[in-house]
């Protein structure tokens, strides 16, 4: 599937470190290797702007599936300072990145039981990076904002997020993954067939809704 951004980082400024060294851009990396939270470090950053950070799978929808949960946010953040970018961050370091809205969660496609054929298909995670013009507000996810299209990961729409909280270039760079990254990859174990379909009962008599849930929780 063709990538949203891609490598927009020409200069190699931006390193993703999942322990293994910078991940080079459009790299394959296994489902294990990447559910490690990763080291984020953009050299070229402002020291004294502010920027948001996302992870994005960015996956075109198979347009024949009746839900596709695609684009997924996998990681967000906001007033990121410039000066900790330059001297690289993990993506759970509470001191340094104050302000995530969605915590770091690596790649975890549901399994072939629900999506039949997706033990071929690799997706792609787009790291995307922007200055921000001042502070923003930080969409979190609590009771008294549930905003779905944040908290729910799922149909995350970057381009009008970025447009509403950036200013200038977006910086890109990603990585791919899925069950077929690496044929040592172990296949995905069989869920337990929920009530319904053991009793035989379709997904679609279930409902849309009960699907979208599945997905957006396992993907």
């Amino acid at each position: 599937s063709p990538v949203a951004l891609g490598c927009s980082d020409d200069s190699g400024s931006i390193g993703v470190d999942y322990g293994l060294g910078d991940v080079m851009c459009g790299a394959a990396l296994t489902i294990s290797q990447a559910a490690i939270v990763p080291r984020f470090q953009a050299l070229d950053a402002d020291a004294d702007s502010l920027y948001t950070l996302l992870l994005v799978d960015t996956t075109a929808a198979d347009p024949a599936a009746p839900f596709s949960p695609h684009p997924i946010l996998h990681f967000g953040a906001v007033n990121i300072p410039g000066g900790s970018l330059i001297g690289g961050i993990s993506l759970n370091d509470a001191a340094s990145l104050p302000e995530p809205f969605l915590t770091y969660r690596g790649p975890n496609p549901p399994p072939a039981t629900f999506v039949p054929g997706i033990e071929s298909q690799a997706f792609n995670y787009e790291y995307m990076l922007a200055a921000q013009d001042g502070m923003v507000d930080n969409p979190l996810c609590d009771i008294t904002n549930l905003d779905f299209t944040v908290c729910a990961a799922a149909n995350f729409d970057f381009t009008e997020f970025l447009a509403s909280n950036t200013v200038g270039a977006i910086t890109s760079t990603y990585f791919s993954s899925g069950y077929c990254a690496e044929s040592t990859e172990e296949e995905p174990t069989p869920a337990t067939p929920s009530a319904a379909l053991k009793a035989g009962i379709s997904v679609s008599t279930v409902g849309s809704v009960m699907v979208a849930l599945l997905l957006t929780i396992a993907w």
